[in-house]
């Protein structure tokens, strides 16, 4: 694997792509899930990389707020799931707001990936820099 792609999932997608020498991030943006799909479609089918993904999960403190939802992160994720399997992509998912406190502000700035006005594309960098750091955390694909 020369990459590695992190992925922030939901109605706006955050994406940091990273090579894996030295934490080197290439690019961070964040984009509607529509448009993230068609990039995606086209990514997976050239390989080389591997992906760790945001998971998305109802939690007792948030059931409420969903009863009765679309839940279109959901739907959102089986579709990456199932470009990625087709491809043959590995990939895993992480907790979300894991590396939150340790990649805050502070040392997204002293390390020069803080995107300004970019909440989605942080959480991706976060993502793939926790990965990079410190490896696997959640259940590989």
């Amino acid at each position: 694997m020369e990459h590695l792609l992190a992925i922030d999932p939901g109605e706006t997608v955050g994406y940091a792509w990273f090579g894996l020498e030295k934490y080197d991030l290439q690019i961070a943006n964040q984009v509607e899930a529509k448009g993230f799909i068609e990039k995606l479609e086209l990514w997976a089918g050239n390989g080389g990389f591997k992906v760790v993904i945001e998971d998305y999960r109802i939690r007792q403190d948030t059931v409420s707020a969903n009863l009765g939802k679309e839940l279109k992160t959901a739907k959102l994720l089986g579709a990456i799931e199932h470009i990625l399997e087709r491809e043959e992509v590995p990939y895993e998912y992480q907790p979300a707001g894991i590396g939150k406190h340790f990649f805050d502000r502070e040392r997204m700035e002293d390390m020069e990936v803080w995107q300004v006005g970019k909440v989605h594309a942080r959480d991706a960098i976060r993502h793939g820099l926790y990965y990079l750091m410190f490896g696997s955390e959640g259940d590989e694909n």
